[in-house]
């Protein structure tokens, strides 16, 4: 079987690619961090006073803010750390 044979096993795919030296890439791991206070859309929406805005326009459940020791760096060191 050729480079192109749709007709290869899967064993055969899988010899080739030792053969050329398969290199491992691809995303492994995610980490996500979200900020500890959240509110919901629709109160966002009461207190703004646009109601639909956050919840129908632009399908939101929640809102999530950072405090007052919370930036983004903070956030991307967090998420980071736990990928570690």
């Amino acid at each position: 079987g050729g480079v192109g044979d749709s007709h290869a096993t899967r064993e055969e795919l899988r010899q080739r690619a030792r053969r050329r030296g398969s290199r491992k890439v691809g995303i492994h791991a995610l980490e996500v961090y979200t900020p500890r206070h959240a509110c919901s859309a629709t109160e966002l929406e009461k207190a703004h006073g646009t109601p639909g805005k956050y919840s129908v326009g632009l399908l939101m459940r929640e809102f999530c803010g950072p405090d007052w020791d919370e930036d983004p760096v903070s956030f991307a060191l967090t998420a980071v750390a736990r990928l570690m």
